[in-house]
């Protein structure tokens, strides 16, 4: 029999503290989260956790009943349980190769782990490696939370409202490459909780379909717009008839193991005159180049690869891209809304905030980068790709 499940383990940055009123306080130092529990029982089960379990929702697992499958699934949105994730060896996930040489390491502290990127010598990809199997990152993606804060209507609303003007920019890119009407067919990959295809599909009342291996993701989408069609799955899994004149990945290649095939098979499932529109992260920066390991898109294990402007070009099915657009976006989409000035100095915040090794000295560097990175090189590449009319 297949072992669908998947090992779990106490999170190590935990503060446990019991009350002298018999309840106990629990808190993830890394993400903020906390909860009191009335029994001191959750000790108990956090400590069965210091091993790791396995644990498998989509068939039940023998050891746990059906409030503790609920229990551990909430104790890993919260943090208190981290996915103990097997890591695996790959060749270039672009053209195969072994000849890989270390190009920057990360640590982070939510997984006890000191993850290395490799740069291929052969097409100068950089990759994770090693990095997390296909069905462990299927398992992250469902179980830990990455949208889960969104189920709140409160944090829904807020989420929806931070990122209303990076897709209104966003609705302006696509529309200046191609005609957007009621019998256009968009395709969104990678779509999270649908707020793009929310504002595509009021706008213009196009066909507009997403897809996301996060299932509560894809439940908030049918729950706010039922219009939206909704695929929960790996997009290379899916099998769909349809063509696209429209498909968009924002911030989804960087999440794929196998970035060519997804590119390959986007682009044949697009209508003559269909655009492919591609948001990455610029690893060619000035940012990436001075803060290297501090880069906020250096985000493993969620990050796996990062494809160049050059990497992209070489390319088949992209060497005849239409436009290549950069921009500085260096603390999240959301921060579009502000202006370059209110960006840099967020900026400085932000890292300083993230990182306790920053001082001031550091903080005001950062920022001096940053103001000529905006001039010179930006942080994220968007790419648009057509294929014959």
């Amino acid at each position: 029999m297949i072992n669908t499940g998947y090992k779990i383990r106490k999170s190590p940055n935990l503060t446990v503290k019991q009350r002298s009123n018999g309840s106990v306080f629990v808190k993830n130092r890394i993400n903020k989260n906390s909860v009191v529990f009335d029994s001191n029982d959750v000790i108990e089960f956090l400590d069965y956790f210091n091993k790791s379990r396995l644990f498998d929702p989509s068939n039940g697992n023998e050891k746990y009943d059906e409030d503790t499958n609920e229990l551990i699934i909430k104790f890993l949105d919260w943090g208190f349980l981290t996915v103990d994730l097997e890591l695996e060896y790959t060749p270039c996930p672009i053209c195969g190769s072994k000849n890989t040489t270390q190009f920057v390491k990360k640590y982070r502290k939510e997984f006890d782990i000191t993850f290395t990127y490799d740069k291929c010598e052969e097409c100068s990809v950089v990759f994770l490696n090693p990095s997390p199997s296909e069905r462990a990152l299927e398992f992250f993606y469902k179980y830990y939370g990455y949208y889960s804060k969104i189920d709140d209507q409160k944090k829904y609303k807020y989420e929806e409202r931070i990122t209303e003007k990076s897709n209104k920019i966003r609705d302006e890119i696509v529309s200046s490459h191609i005609d957007v009407s009621k019998d256009t067919m968009l395709l969104d990959i990678g779509c999270g909780s649908g707020f793009f295809l929310n504002h595509m599909e009021r706008k213009y009342k196009c066909n507009a379909t997403g897809i996301d291996v996060d299932t509560r993701a894809i439940k908030n989408i049918k729950i706010k717009n039922p219009q939206i069609n909704t695929i929960n799955g790996k997009f290379l899994n899916t099998e769909k008839d349809n063509k696209y004149d429209i498909i968009t990945m924002w911030g989804y290649l960087e999440h794929e193991k196998r970035p060519k095939e997804v590119l390959e098979k986007a682009s044949a499932l697009l209508n003559n005159g269909g655009v492919l529109i591609i948001e990455i992260p610029n690893i060619d920066s000035w940012t990436f180049r001075i803060t290297k390991s501090k880069w906020p898109y250096l985000n493993p294990p969620l990050h796996l690869n990062h494809l160049c402007e050059s990497v992209l070009k070489r390319l088949n099915i992209l060497e005849d891209c239409r436009d290549i657009i950069t921009f500085n976006n260096s603390t999240g989409s959301f921060m579009l809304k502000y202006s370059k000035l209110q960006l840099y100095l967020y900026s400085i915040v932000n890292f300083s905030y993230r990182s306790k090794e920053v001082d001031f000295v550091a903080s005001v560097a950062f920022l001096l980068f940053s103001v000529f990175d905006g001039l010179f090189n930006k942080d994220e590449l968007i790419i648009v790709h057509q294929n014959e009319k």
